[in-house]
């Protein structure tokens, strides 16, 4: 996918999934938080950036593997309100 239409797509979501990528961090969190989107973060023992300054329970959905099929359940919960 080129990049443009990449960037595209993501700016056009409310949410963002994030799965466990090779290693313990991946650019799809800063790339999708770039897009405004809301990160899901698919991933047990994913280091998240910063965490020392930045809640990342209020600014992302933090999944754990095991609860993978009830993301659709959890993001459909979340208010247009609770997205801004």
């Amino acid at each position: 996918v080129p990049r443009n239409e990449y960037e595209s797509a993501l700016a056009g979501c409310d949410f963002c999934l994030m799965p466990r990528g090779s290693a313990p961090w991946s650019p799809r969190l800063v790339e999708g938080l770039l897009a405004g989107c809301i990160p899901v973060i698919l991933a047990d023992d994913y280091w998240l950036p910063f965490s020392c300054l930045i809640d990342w329970r209020r600014v992302a959905v933090i999944v754990p593997e095991d609860r993978v099929a009830e993301v659709p359940a959890l993001l459909g919960a979340i208010s247009a309100e609770e997205r801004r």
